[in-house]
């Protein structure tokens, strides 16, 4: 653990090595100092008020300071400070899980439970991201739209092709016609429940 890490080194305020400002967020600022280790080491350190306390970080390249230091001044200005007292690992697996989640425009604790039903119904049989290739595959074939009576129409049109008897023809007539009569929608529309239905009532 370096002084840094331990809290013992303290940065001169005299000697800031820039100083990290956000434009639109007034009167919210941090600040990046160089350090040289006794063994000649350098790095970066970033510094910030949160919650009345002096937090210290440290970095290698003092652009992924000042980039740091512009992400917590947003934080702070949104009221996010305790996405900052995370520790630097936990900070970043949050920050890319936000990311992640942010095309869709969904809250990261709502995705996280979507995720944990999801591999609570797969029970170890496969991964969300395979049941959901195999619900795309299976369910993406697009309904042609036509009517219930166009159908019915073309049914028995490839009936009489099929060369069905009269008797068989005049009995498909009979029920198909009057269930387009009756079903005035779109074969899309269908469901089981209105067929049952109409079953029923036949009797």
């Amino acid at each position: 653990m370096n002084a840094i890490q331990s809290g013992i080194w303290q940065p001169d305020e005299g000697k800031a090595y820039q100083t990290v400002e956000v434009r639109g967020i007034p009167g919210i600022t941090a600040k990046v100092y160089k350090s040289i280790s006794g063994k000649g080491y350098t790095s970066y350190v970033l510094a910030y008020s949160l919650l009345g306390k002096r937090k210290l970080e440290t970095f290698a390249d003092p652009s992924e300071a000042k980039t740091a230091g512009e992400e917590a001044i947003k934080k702070i200005a949104n009221g996010e400070q305790e996405v900052l007292e995370l520790t630097s690992n936990d900070r970043n697996i949050y920050l890319r899980a936000q990311g992640f989640v942010k095309p869709f425009d969904v809250a990261l604790d709502f995705a996280a439970r979507e995720w944990a039903e999801m591999r609570g119904i797969l029970n170890g049989s496969g991964t969300p991201a395979e049941a959901a290739a195999f619900f795309r595959k299976h369910h993406d074939k697009k309904i042609p739209r036509i009517s219930v009576a166009k159908a019915v129409e073309k049914c028995l049109e490839q009936s009489r092709a099929d060369g069905k008897s009269d008797a068989r023809m005049h009995q498909l007539e009979f029920y198909l016609n009057n269930f387009a009569t009756d079903q005035n929608i779109e074969v899309s529309d269908l469901t089981p429940g209105l067929i049952s239905r109409y079953l029923t009532a036949m009797v």
